[in-house]
């Protein structure tokens, strides 16, 4: 078993959403909070996030601004994103999924599916290299 706790990196203009992510992952992973999403590019020089939280709809750069972000930085082509949001709209959901986000989880958050499908996605890359 792995001793260095993996890190996850929520991105939500919503202070609450940050909170309750935090308080249902702190305890398995390393968790980072940012809840202005043009402070995301910086904070990718500092650090590297085995798995990203995105919220779809924010004040500024979108949900789908910040996947275009990730992908660009050579240390996360693959990295596994989830969307965490309330927007259901089909065409969103396709837009995520075309853009390579692994999951569209749509709030409320449900903390014991939101670790299961964290420890799925972190185990599938791990075997996938």
């Amino acid at each position: 078993m792995d001793t260095v706790k993996k890190k996850i990196l929520a991105v939500d203009d919503n202070p609450s959403i940050l909170k309750a992510v935090h308080f249902a992952l702190k305890e398995l992973y390393e968790v980072y909070a940012i809840s202005e999403p043009g402070k995301v590019k910086g904070f990718l020089k500092e650090t590297t996030p085995d798995l990203f939280l995105l919220d779809c709809i924010m004040h500024g750069l979108t949900g789908l601004d910040l996947v275009n972000i990730i992908r660009e930085h050579p240390d996360h082509e693959k990295t596994p994103i989830i969307f965490l949001t309330t927007k259901d709209a089909e065409d969103s959901i396709t837009a995520a999924f075309s853009m390579g986000v692994c999951d569209y989880i749509i709030k409320p958050i449900n903390e014991d599916f939101l670790r299961d499908k964290i420890a799925l996605y972190l185990r599938q890359t791990k075997e996938n290299g």
